[in-house]
């Protein structure tokens, strides 16, 4: 049967615009409401999530290492500020700096070697009322072995005399051998170019006042106290004095630039002492940290400490790390300016300054330092020995 051609036509063109209809109708679905799309697509979700959790333990998920490796690699964490690193702590500065290259550490402790010492500069600081006249006749003594030159004393004028010739280039380093003084703290930043080392000698704190203040009331020694030794009570005159041998250890000498007319182009230097953190009779609160600082460091700050009460070890100490015979030339010395030899009047005058609780406080400060000497002392002896057996 032939079919008409125009029935065809037709019906073509029907399917044309059927497919044309749905073609539009899924468009405008696909962009309806988006809300309310997103409101299918949750309820979609939520639906999927009962049905599972309806059928499903829940398994908690355990992240391996690999797992943290990945996740880290695919997502890394947003770029994060730099963070400053925080300013050190204040660091208080004792004088003389214990960081100087030239400065030896504890010949015992830090186990030194001879012939380095003995090529140093010792610096022997002395501490009123501790043996400090007794072992400047042995430096005398011994000064033979020092290249025939005795120890240049160094009070408060002659350091900052022989400062400001350091400082002005008139003097090297090689102009003194040895150096010894109420004021030789520090001493070895004026010769940076020759390894120095300081020797402290302590003695008990509360020996040391009884005897400074025995030896101010018959006229002998240091007479600027603070308060009349001939009439103050022992106690008092204590108080007044204070933590007065620590503060051997805070000496400090600036130098200030003059310009001479005549020379603009070379300038001379004035050097004078400056008190640092401690003045001469008075330990405060404010200077804890400075005094806590000196007694951590005391080991790298002294060549060696010695101690009044064991004057012979100490001058067996001091032979064996300079190989010098301070034992065999001065064992047997024994100086002494006061006169004063009433040993049961001393004797009661400790047991008061013991029992004093003002006197305890204001001798905290040399207490604690001759508590860290001793401690030192100790692991000297225990050193020494070691090398002789």
């Amino acid at each position: 049967m032939v079919l008409s051609y125009l029935p065809v036509k037709k019906i073509l063109w029907l399917l044309v615009f059927a497919g044309l209809g749905v073609f539009f109708l899924q468009r405008i679905h696909s962009h309806g409401d988006p809300a309310t799309n997103q409101q299918l697509v949750a309820a979609g979700n939520v639906i999927n999530n009962r049905e599972i959790h309806s059928n499903v333990e829940q398994v908690p998920v355990v992240e391996t290492e690999a797992d943290h490796v990945i996740k880290e690699a695919f997502n890394p964490a947003p770029p994060q500020e730099a963070v400053k690193p925080a300013a050190p702590a204040a660091v208080p500065t004792p004088i003389p700096q214990p960081d100087d290259k030239n400065a030896l550490p504890n010949f015992y402790i830090h186990d030194g070697v001879v012939s380095l010492y003995q090529q140093s500069v010792p610096a022997f600081i002395h501490v009123p009322r501790s043996g400090g006249v007794t072992m400047e006749t042995c430096l005398n003594k011994t000064s033979l072995y020092f290249a025939n030159k005795t120890p240049k004393l160094l009070d408060r004028d002659g350091r900052r005399d022989l400062k400001t010739l350091f400082k002005n280039a008139k003097i090297t380093s090689k102009a003194y051998r040895l150096y010894a003084g109420n004021y030789a703290m520090g001493i070895c930043e004026d010769i940076p170019d020759r390894n120095c080392g300081y020797v402290l000698i302590l003695r008990n704190p509360y020996d040391r006042l009884v005897s400074a203040y025995f030896a101010c009331r018959e006229g002998v020694g240091d007479s600027g106290y603070p308060l009349d030794c001939h009439s103050a009570e022992v106690q008092d005159w204590a108080v007044a004095v204070s933590s007065a041998a620590t503060n051997y250890l805070f000496t400090h000498f600036d130098c200030t630039p003059i310009i001479d007319k005549d020379h603009w182009f070379i300038p001379r230097y004035e050097c004078d002492y400056h008190p640092i953190g401690m003045n001469k009779y008075e330990v405060s609160s404010a200077n804890e940290e400075l005094l806590q600082y000196t007694l951590d460091r005391m080991d790298k700050t002294f060549i060696l400490i010695g101690l009044t009460e064991e004057y012979v070890m100490t001058l067996q100490l001091l032979q064996n790390a300079f190989n010098f015979p301070f034992y065999e030339e001065c064992k047997d010395l024994h100086e002494n300016k006061g006169a004063f030899t009433d040993s049961g009047a001393r004797e009661q005058a400790k047991q008061k300054l013991m029992s004093n609780t003002q006197v305890q406080q204001a001798l905290s400060a040399d207490i604690r330092l001759y508590d860290k000497a001793k401690e030192i002392f100790e692991l000297q002896k225990q050193k020494l020995a070691a090398m002789f057996s």
